[in-house]
């Protein structure tokens, strides 16, 4: 960890970019005659250090966000190592051999192709503790099984691997705890002085077992819940939208389309807000699981006002293709294409507009009510990423178009009530983890393309790519879609 990381609190709720990803393991044990529980926080160590420390890594903009930082830090630096499906081997003593062990090198373009990679967003997705009060550091907080550490480290060692794990009861006096206080890196122990994370575990532990917490939906129209890459990589979008949006003590789900189980009126009537980010389908297609998407959304416009709706591409497309008096159709606008040779892509991409572009924002948008309360200060145009081939052409007089641009007439909307929020682009997305995600050896896109240097070549292509694009106003875009989702 940084020592020289200074935390700042939050002055306000407002959308914060995380620039420093940090996770502790935690367990509580029973203490003496079952009185209050002991929190134990496990630490590790490598050869490279004297001290034990917890996990951390800066977020970069290539990750995107903190969920995506921590995965590939993991992944990078304990490949099939430290993650949920080895831990409990080790809390069984099950006897873990070599070949069972990933030892190979994690590079950047290898990380979509990678379980332990996955493993990790999974778990951080999973609607884990975190404190996420600090103004550029998040703090995510993982339940580890009951561990023979001794066992445990024998295992690392016969298996050479270079960690160590070391459990100590959390205690942030340290005065009383002079005898292993010298064991912890300095910057943990600042840390430790900052807050009370035992208080802290606790409380978020409560209310969830009570169900007190803010539910957000998000729906996948995608065919099934494949736990890989699939051609476009949508299954990735529960980590990014937790990653950016995501605070301590509200709840998370993620709901695929494909599996015809869609949010019932018991769910809806606790959920805060559902979101419908984008898909290699389109909104107009005929398949029964976009049929009954469609028939959902009907229903829920209709019967469940109080509840807030994200559109964000396709969220926004198969919206207004739901309602009677909307419309999405193709595109006709040709040559907005900047991602790689028309050759290498299907006639499906033709008409797609794949740039950042400017939107060109109405005045009066500045006056929306959540618009005021973000941090985001009125402007002419925005950068944005875009990634579609159809344009919403109708839509009804309870909604207001607030963006435009050169490829898409009508490009951000608004309802009047303030319930919808709809973008024809990509707010959630910057150039850097975009390109990171499109160029790895999974996409059978960029294996078509000739190599000779693997890792030159897509060191070059996404270098390449990230130079055709500018860069998108994407913390300002995150910012307008927070204040949205927590007021």
């Amino acid at each position: 960890m940084d020592t020289e990381i200074v935390y700042e609190k939050s002055k306000n709720n407002h959308y914060k970019y995380f620039k420093t990803a940090i996770l502790i393991f935690y367990k509580f044990n029973k203490g003496i005659d079952n009185n209050e529980d002991n929190l134990n926080i496990t630490l590790i160590k490598t050869s490279k250090s004297n001290t034990f420390n917890c996990i951390s890594t800066q977020v970069t903009d290539y990750d995107g966000n903190s969920i995506f930082a921590l995965a590939r830090f993991f992944a990078q630096n304990f490949n099939g190592v430290l993650n949920s499906s080895l831990l409990d081997k080790f809390a069984r003593k099950t006897v873990v051999e070599a070949k069972e062990i990933n030892y190979e090198k994690v590079e950047w373009y290898n990380l979509w192709d990678n379980s332990t990679f996955y493993s990790w967003l999974e778990t951080l997705s999973n609607n884990v503790i975190q404190y996420d009060e600090f103004e550029n550091e998040i703090i995510y907080f993982i339940e580890t099984p009951e561990l023979d550490l001794e066992y445990t480290n024998s295992q690392f060692k016969s298996l050479n691997i270079d960690l160590e794990l070391n459990s100590f009861e959390y205690n942030f006096n340290e005065d009383e705890n002079k005898n292993f206080i010298n064991k912890f890196e300095p910057s943990l122990l600042h840390l430790l002085k900052l807050f009370d994370f035992k208080s802290h575990i606790s409380e978020s532990l409560n209310l969830i077992k009570l169900d007190k917490l803010d539910y957000y939906i998000i729906i996948g129209c995608k065919p099934q819940a494949e736990n890989k890459l699939d051609q476009a990589g949508f299954f990735h979008f529960p980590s990014l939208l937790q990653g950016h949006y995501r605070r301590n003590n509200e709840k998370w789900l993620y709901i695929i389309a494909g599996d015809l189980n869609f949010p019932d009126a018991n769910l809806l009537a606790k959920t805060k807000c559902v979101i419908i980010p984008g898909s290699h389908l389109k909104s107009y297609d005929v398949v029964d699981f976009l049929n009954k998407t469609r028939e959902w959304i009907r229903n829920f416009n209709e019967n469940f006002k109080k509840v807030k709706y994200l559109g964000l591409c396709f969220g926004s497309q198969i919206f207004f293709n739901s309602l009677e008096d909307g419309l999405c159709e193709k595109n006709n606008i040709k040559n907005h294409n900047e991602f790689i040779n028309v050759e290498f892509l299907d006639k499906h991409f033709e008409h797609f507009v794949i740039k950042t572009e400017t939107i060109t924002i109405t005045d009066d948008f500045w006056d929306v009510p959540f618009v005021k309360m973000s941090d985001v200060k009125p402007t002419k145009t925005l950068k944005i990423h875009q990634m579609h081939g159809d344009e919403i052409t109708k839509y009804g007089k309870e909604f207001k178009v607030y963006a435009s641009s050169e490829s898409c007439k009508n490009e951000v909307f608004v309802s009047t009530d303030n319930r919808y929020f709809l973008f024809q682009g990509h707010p959630e997305y910057q150039r850097e983890f975009n390109f990171s995600r499109i160029c790895n050896s999974n996409n059978k896109l960029m294996n078509m393309l000739p190599k000779e240097n693997i890792k030159e070549f897509y060191d070059s292509k996404r270098k390449e790519l990230i130079d055709k694009f500018e860069k998108e106003d994407s913390i300002p875009l995150r910012s307008l879609c927070f204040s949205f989702l927590k007021n």
